[in-house]
């Protein structure tokens, strides 16, 4: 294993485990019950179930179903692409890697069975459902290391794979930049699914730096662009209309989601989200 790999995976579980953690990083609920699914009120059902905010929206009441609290199944997707390879102060990269880690480890400690899904060029890689924590070291070197540029970031595939081999339903995480709109509209409603997305805030917030030379992470073609203040304007306002396609299509699905910079704490992050 190497220096980096050891160094990231020790941080993560000393996050996770440590007893000194104001915070934990858990996917299930406070109440001993693990939300299920909505549907129409039956009269004489506990009125403390209806889910007021969903019942005024559709006009009727509707009611929260749980079952109790056992053990939750976790698919943690990193979505590798070769525009993770940017950072200013750190890579989307390793930051992908370590919530990756932060979510293994949280699944250890919750004693939930978890994998990991990957998909480089069409072919989707799913590590077997586990407990063990081996399982993680080789998944976060490989993401560490890995050279995403020319690879697509492969949505469609596990969208489809995660839609027929896993029936129970799971908690899916997608971790990545999500610079393409996915559709997971019909796996939003079979699983619960999360989006973490990893920036780089000068993405969003570019500033007039001079000349630059950019790989497109896709097809690998080289351009030269001169970025002044008129172009990073340009760039600002188009990732600003692209992640306002982006929310309104990931709310639209039914999927919860959160930003997570490059320079962010990952950990304090990653647990006020999965702790709201």
């Amino acid at each position: 294993m190497k220096i980096a790999t050891k160094k990231l995976l020790i941080r993560a579980k000393r996050n996770i485990f440590g007893e000194l953690a104001g915070n934990n990083i858990s996917l299930k609920s406070g109440d001993g019950f693990d939300f299920y699914e909505l549907r129409p009120y039956n009269y004489g059902e506990d009125v403390r179930r209806v889910d007021w905010k969903r019942s005024a929206k559709m006009g009727k009441p509707y009611v929260k179903l749980f079952h109790e609290e056992k053990e939750l199944q976790i698919l943690i997707v990193p979505i590798l692409s070769g525009s993770l390879k940017f950072g200013l102060q750190r890579l989307k990269q390793d930051v992908v890697a370590e919530i990756v880690a932060l979510l293994g480890f949280s699944a250890l400690k919750n004693s939930d069975r978890y994998s990991v899904i990957t998909c480089k060029n069409k072919d989707v890689n799913p590590t077997k459902l586990s407990k063990k924590e081996a399982l993680l070291y080789g998944v976060v070197e490989d993401i560490l290391d890995g050279d995403f540029l020319g690879i697509s970031t492969g949505f469609e595939e596990v969208n489809e794979f995660i839609l027929k081999r896993y029936k129970r339903r799971s908690m899916v995480v997608f971790v990545g930049d999500f610079w393409s709109i996915p559709n997971l509209k019909y796996l939003a409603k079979k699983h619960e699914a999360l989006a973490l997305i990893v920036r780089d805030k000068f993405e969003e917030d570019p500033k007039p730096i001079g000349q630059i030379s950019q790989i497109n992470p896709d097809n690998l073609s080289i351009s030269n662009l001169f970025v002044d203040k008129s172009v990073a304007s340009r760039m600002a306002q188009k990732a600003k209309e692209h992640d306002a396609k982006l929310i309104g299509s990931l709310l639209k699905q039914g999927i919860r989601m959160q930003k997570i910079y490059t320079d962010d704490n990952v950990f304090s992050k990653l647990s006020h989200f999965l702790g709201s």
